[in-house]
């Protein structure tokens, strides 16, 4: 079953309706109930997404909104960083990455929202915005 998207989860959290802790807990749950069948996720910062909901969160557009960043070039201190190929089977990001100019993973952080883990990308998948013009499909 599917839950509330983003927004609805966020507005939730900042209603008092539930809490960021509770989310939290929710979300990993959820990982670790569905994750060994899909294998969707390929490294998680749990003990890590507790801590930083402990204190509080920004009160932001993803406040208590918890996220999963995919292992596309857009790196998370600790987790995987291997663009979904074998080849880099070993690599680990040394420090959140900033490929868009305004650092995504830190961006989403200070606007509330909780970074959980990594998402697996297929192979060689490093691009994650496309550039359309009149000859794309």
């Amino acid at each position: 079953m599917r839950g509330p998207d983003a927004v609805a989860t966020a507005a939730a959290v900042r209603s008092g309706e539930t809490d960021a802790r509770t989310v939290t807990a929710e979300a990993i749950a959820r990982v670790e109930r569905l994750d060994p069948a899909l294998g969707a996720v390929v490294g998680t910062r749990f003990a890590q997404a507790h801590a930083e909901v402990a204190p509080g969160l920004p009160d932001g557009p993803l406040h208590g909104v918890p996220l999963l960043v995919k292992d596309l070039g857009t790196d998370v201190a600790g987790l995987p960083a291997t663009g979904g190929s074998r080849l880099f089977a070993d690599g680990t990001a040394r420090h959140d990455s900033d490929p868009f100019g305004g650092c995504c993973v830190g961006l989403c952080s200070r606007r509330g929202g909780v970074q959980e883990g990594g998402g697996s990308p297929p192979v060689i998948a490093r691009r994650c915005v496309r550039k359309v013009s009149k000859w794309s499909a």
